[in-house]
């Protein structure tokens, strides 16, 4: 094969069915005559930006030599399996802000408190790459940036044994890093912590977690919900107390059912207002809500029914609650606006993070209902 215009330190060699193909920047082109094999793919190709970052980081980061860093044995699964594509670098949108990135592994000697042998591979995700090269995400193993710990690269004696590629996620990029034969891991972007985590492909596979979907016969259900039991007055919305909703829990599991008032009638602020000069009068208007029909229900409220399936609950009659989620669960959220219901954000919820989910809700209702105040109406 004949040479190809490769910057001085490149010597990256792209997997390919049959033969091996050097890595070219994206913006560089072969020589006039030049032949490259039919087997060569666009995803083997590393930006102009990236190249000349590492370059001139060279002290911290490396290129991979794919050639020679990679086992036999990941070769021979790779040319069966995979067949096209490069197995260090993967291009995709994955931190969610409209921008290309990339995810590329290198030889990250650390930095900090801790400092790793030459040729350790990380994970590296190279934000807006297209835009400005700035320094990359380092992926580590438990999902910490303060700590450093091990990679999420497979590497044996022999030689790495993992490739990565681009995967959709709930519509969105996501990183997917394949062990051969053995596991892999899920990498993605946490829109409410602006951090990646990442999960063991195993571990989904083994603890599959079912969400609900928005059919009509759970429309019909969500609307049982909605006069399942009292609402109470709280500021800016009315709520059925301690998750109320016992009688449906088997069929749609959980539900927090919350109304956001659309209409002056039931207006919260003007009801406690009303409370002082004449008590009782909030208890005549939770009584009233009782007695309305679902047509009336969505004239004057938006709904909001916070759902946890029924896979996730626990029969548990020694406590107070018969039935309690066990961890992790997802918590789905459906909303009723202009008589339609939508489904909305969906949580998912460890108990180290139960406090934070439960804070953004609150913030999500406390948002609907200043959404919904300026239109109130007689």
């Amino acid at each position: 094969m004949k040479k190809l215009l490769l910057l001085p330190f490149l010597f990256l060699l792209a997997a390919c069915p049959k033969k091996q193909a050097p890595l070219l920047s994206s913006d560089e082109t072969a020589l006039p005559n030049t032949t490259i094999q039919d087997s060569f793919h666009p995803l083997c190709e590393i930006s102009k930006n990236i190249i000349a970052y590492v370059d001139a980081n060279k002290d911290v980061f490396t290129i991979i030599d794919v050639e020679k860093r990679f086992s036999k044995k990941f070769w021979e699964y790779y040319r069966t399996h995979q067949g096209k594509g490069c197995p260090v670098i993967c291009y995709g949108d994955f931190n969610t802000d409209g921008q290309q990135d990339a995810a590329l592994m290198i030889d990250y000697k650390g930095v900090g408190d801790r400092t790793y042998p030459d040729n350790t591979p990380f994970l590296a995700i190279f934000h807006s790459y297209e835009t400005k090269v700035e320094k990359p995400i380092i992926i580590y193993q438990l999902d910490s940036y303060k700590d450093h710990n091990h990679s999420v690269i497979y590497e044996q004696p022999e030689g790495i044994e993992c490739y990565i590629e681009t995967r959709k996620r709930n519509g969105k990029d996501i990183i997917n890093l394949i062990l051969p034969e053995k596991s892999g891991f899920l990498i993605y972007w946490n829109e409410d912590t602006y951090r990646y985590r990442y999960i063991n492909v195993l571990d989904e596979a083994e603890n599959t977690l079912p969400l609900t979907t928005l059919t009509p016969e759970v429309e019909a259900d969500l609307y049982q919900l909605l006069k399942c039991s009292h609402f109470s007055w709280r500021e800016g919305y009315y709520q059925i107390p301690d998750y109320g909703c016992w009688s449906q829990v088997q069929k749609l599991g959980i539900a927090n059912v919350i109304l956001i008032p659309q209409t002056s009638v039931f207006d919260t602020h003007l009801a406690w207002q009303k409370n002082q000069e004449k008590e009782g009068f909030i208890d005549s208007l939770e009584e009233k809500i009782a007695t309305l029909s679902i047509k009336e229900i969505k004239k004057h409220f938006c709904a909001v029914v916070f759902l946890t399936n029924p896979y996730y609950l626990d029969y548990t009659p020694y406590l107070d609650s018969s039935y309690n989620p066990t961890y992790p669960y997802y918590e789905e959220t459906f909303l009723l606006t202009n008589g339609k219901w939508s489904k909305g954000k969906t949580y998912l919820i460890t108990k180290d993070r139960e406090a934070k989910v439960y804070e953004q809700q609150e913030k999500y209702i406390d948002s609907l209902a200043k959404k919904y105040q300026p239109k109130i109406t007689k």
